[in-house]
């Protein structure tokens, strides 16, 4: 089975678990989430790049709450509407968010940033292996994004995945244009790799 093929079948294991959480479950592991964050991270590790969770994703926003309430700087991925890679903009509490394709909110206007602009960006996983492999969505977003920073010339932000505990595999498959993870945030650890 060819690496894409092993994605694909992860995706759709991981994916129907997520789904499969109650409300109250995935309220917990929010809040767990935010305790692992807030006692691992630093001002040092601002401006970030979070998501807004979709489709059984851990939920980040009680850490983007908390993000705001101490006056620390919140980016969120923007989806080009003619491609790769992404980009980010800033995000408040009054930020008006429209969605994307995907139906995802963005928000709606503000100057567009480049990953390399950010300390941290923490994104969402489908699995993780304790070795710094990620499975995606599927779509390459983050991938293209950070293969466009890794030149020497740039400073590259810290990756952290943030993902329950039960979407950790053994062994991630990988393919070529594949970014390896520095961290992984569950509920119950931050993984440092």
């Amino acid at each position: 089975m060819s690496a894409v093929e092993k994605k694909r079948v992860i995706r759709e294991q991981m994916r129907s678990q997520r789904q499969q959480l109650t409300a109250e479950q995935r309220s917990k592991a929010a809040d767990e989430l935010l305790n692992i964050l807030s006692q691992e991270l630093s001002d040092n590790d601002f401006p970030m790049a979070m998501y807004l969770s979709f489709d059984g994703e851990l939920d980040t926003h009680p850490f983007i709450e908390q993000a705001w309430q101490a006056k620390r700087q919140i980016y969120l991925p923007v989806i080009k509407r003619n491609g790769l890679p992404l980009l980010f903009r800033a995000y408040h509490s009054e930020t008006i968010l429209v969605a994307n394709q995907y139906g995802i909110g963005e928000p709606e206007s503000g100057e567009l940033v480049a990953a390399g602009h950010m300390k941290t960006i923490c994104m969402p996983l489908t699995a993780f292996d304790r070795n710094g492999g990620r499975v995606g969505m599927g779509g390459g977003f983050y991938d293209i994004t950070l293969a466009d920073i890794s030149q020497p010339s740039q400073q590259r932000p810290i990756l952290i995945g943030c993902g329950y505990e039960f979407q950790e595999v053994s062994e991630c498959p990988s393919e070529t244009h594949d970014q390896r993870l520095d961290a992984i945030a569950t509920p119950s650890e931050l993984i440092r790799l």
